[in-house]
């Protein structure tokens, strides 16, 4: 791709490439989100079994006393780096994992989904939910919605095996892949912004409600622009479809 067309791709393409994906869009937020709430729920029940899927650095939330997470994770340059890491594996794993029919995709985001709803469930039990809002909804508001979109990637990877239309499989995937890698690409710059907020901004253990304030701007920046800069390209795609499914009935 060339420099003009990235540039193009990045300011307006690819925002028109999420919305005109919204039924993916919808299923990757309900298989991430459902299994949240429904874990979140177990976690606040039932403690004692729940604790064990919380990574280690983050148990302490679930202590009454605490109200501070470890020293560990203000230790800002090892903790972005591993954030980054930990950000690029579950990138890669949650669109590859689209091959295997899409299946894969929506397991990884529903295992996401149940780890914050544990921790959430586990800090509202204890009495700590605000330490679980000062040191999650900073970075985590716009890291979920990031991950949600590479889940709509991986999505489309399986939807071309699962239903090619009118073209042989193989092209079918062929095609698919190319627009769902871009996908990621586009992503990838707003994982960033939220690896830095992960890395610089939350373990300064912000006041709740100024955690939030910071999550809720960076997401809504996101969606913003997924509205106002996706609503020509929505338009364009539905057309698009329409004449395909015109040209297969013939």
């Amino acid at each position: 791709m060339r420099q003009g067309s990235l540039r193009d791709f990045l300011a307006r393409g690819y925002w028109r490439d999420v919305r005109a994906h919204r039924r993916q869009l919808a299923v990757a937020l309900v298989a991430m989100f459902a299994p949240t709430l429904l874990a979140a729920a177990w976690a606040a029940r039932d403690p004692g079994a729940a604790i064990g899927l919380v990574p280690g650095a983050y148990r302490a939330a679930a202590d009454p006393h605490v109200r501070h997470l470890p020293e560990a994770l203000s230790t800002q340059a090892a903790f972005a780096s591993s954030i980054f890491t930990h950000n690029i594996e579950v990138t890669f794993l949650d669109f590859g994992a689209g091959l295997l029919l899409g299946a894969g995709t929506l397991v990884l985001l529903a295992y996401n989904g149940v780890l914050l709803g544990v921790l959430a469930g586990l800090t509202l039990q204890a009495g700590t939910f605000s330490v679980f809002v000062t040191y999650i909804f900073p970075h985590g508001m716009l890291e979920l919605s990031c991950f949600s979109i590479v889940g709509v990637a991986g999505l489309r990877l399986g939807g071309a095996l699962i239903d090619p239309g009118v073209r042989p499989r193989a092209q079918a995937l062929s095609e698919e892949a190319r627009g769902a890698v871009l996908m990621v690409l586009g992503t990838a710059p707003w994982l960033v912004l939220a690896g830095l907020t992960e890395g610089f901004v939350t373990p300064r253990g912000l006041p709740p409600g100024v955690a939030v304030a910071v999550g809720a701007s960076l997401a809504c920046l996101y969606w913003s622009l997924v509205l106002s800069l996706g609503r020509q390209g929505s338009v364009r795609h539905s057309l698009r479809h329409r004449r395909d499914l015109a040209f297969a009935r013939r």
